[in-house]
């Protein structure tokens, strides 16, 4: 049996490339983005992608999901809006380059949007091929009202149809070098916000992670240029790599990151299940650590590439093991994944810590696993 601790070591080694880092996510329900060109961080922080999937980046105030708006409204007189309709949990756009910058294939699909990085390829100080993450492209489905924060600014256009520029202060970068925290000063980044359709709102949200890749952040015309090259595709319903026999009343899928275990941003797969009464259609929530969006249950199945030194040796812990990381209160429940030898663990955690461990045990007992290594036969969430 992996121990908790061990799952989040999964960072090292060659594993695919973990989409999360560091401790702040399990304190503060922060998300972050590793690419794989991005030296990976160990320790409790790799587990946070199961564990605060879709929060905000708290110490970054571009992050404007319900941020409070100025009121603006939008510009008459435009050309008219295509109806489009987005099933809920579907991808509908792959990725593409827009000049310097390239939209990763999108790896989130909840009830309300579907998201994909966006990154910028350069060359490092010694000549080597680097990657940097500068922000995120949001796709709201058609109905879904975005946070105001990001329907407001200077009314622009793109394609002919009407949106909103602005730029904010992004106050500081908070990044770890090894445990310790450190932060970069603050400086502006844009955000771009427009229609593609009747009642359907697309967003690129600048953000740095890393202070080195501030020289790399978009400017306003490369928002533009990213927006205009847009184009939906063809549906894809998202797909999950197992089916689970038991789950609370009511609960349903609300949320999925990661299509496959090899993506250039996304290493893990988490699954969010919630209430039923909470995964409506036309309201953004994300189940972060501070409970406000009501209980879940988060399930991230993590490919495990190396047991780390410190590693408890194998079958001296019991399957499930289940625990709280060092202050944090919340309690999270591991298991490794039958038939694959030990190679994936399931990571299970309720972020408004209202479940019991007794139904999170029972819920990760009932899980039936798909072959991992061929997302295409995993099952598409209905």
């Amino acid at each position: 049996m992996h121990d908790i601790r061990e799952l989040l070591e999964i960072g090292k080694g060659q594993a695919p490339p973990s989409s999360y880092g560091a401790d702040e996510l399990i304190v503060a329900g922060r998300r972050r983005r590793r690419l794989a060109q991005v030296q990976r961080m160990g320790g409790v922080g790799v587990l946070a992608v199961g564990l605060a999937t879709f929060g905000i980046l708290a110490a970054n105030t571009i992050a404007l999901r319900g941020a409070p708006g100025t009121g603006q409204t939008v510009p008459r007189n435009e050309p008219t809006l295509p109806t489009i309709e987005i099933p809920p949990l579907t991808f509908m756009f792959e990725g593409y380059t827009a000049g310097a910058y390239r939209v990763l294939p999108p790896q989130v699909a909840t009830t309300t949007y579907q998201e994909a990085s966006i990154v910028k390829d350069y060359q490092d100080a010694n000549g080597q091929a680097a990657t940097a993450f500068v922000g995120f492209l949001t796709v709201y489905r058609p109905g879904v009202v975005p946070p105001a924060g990001y329907t407001s600014g200077t009314p622009v256009t793109v394609n002919g149809q009407p949106g909103f520029v602005q730029e904010r202060s992004q106050d500081h970068i908070t990044y770890f070098n090894g445990f310790s925290p450190s932060s970069q000063p603050a400086f502006m980044a844009n955000i771009l916000a427009w229609q593609y359709a009747e009642g359907g709102w697309a967003v690129i949200n600048s953000i740095i992670e890393q202070p080195t890749d501030s020289v790399h952040r978009m400017a306003a015309a490369d928002e533009q240029a990213i927006a205009e090259a847009f184009t939906l595709g063809t549906a894809s319903p998202a797909r999950i790599p197992f089916q689970a026999a038991y789950l609370p009343a009511g609960y349903e899928v609300v949320s999925i990151q990661g299509r496959s275990f090899g993506a250039e941003d996304v290493g893990m797969i988490t699954v969010v299940f919630a209430p039923s009464s909470a995964a409506g259609t036309d309201k953004v929530r994300h189940f972060t650590d501070d409970g406000a969006d009501g209980p879940a249950v988060v399930i991230s199945i993590v490919y495990v590439a190396s047991r780390p030194p410190d590693a408890p040796p194998p079958g001296s812990l019991p399957n499930p093991h289940c625990g709280h990381l060092d202050t944090d209160t919340d309690l999270y429940c591991s298991w490794d994944v039958p038939g694959t030898n030990r190679a994936y663990g399931a990571v299970m955690h309720d972020p408004a810590n209202t479940m019991s461990q007794a139904e999170l045990i029972q819920i990760g007992d009932s899980l039936t696993f798909d072959d991992l290594e061929q997302p295409d036969t995993w099952h598409p969430v209905s």
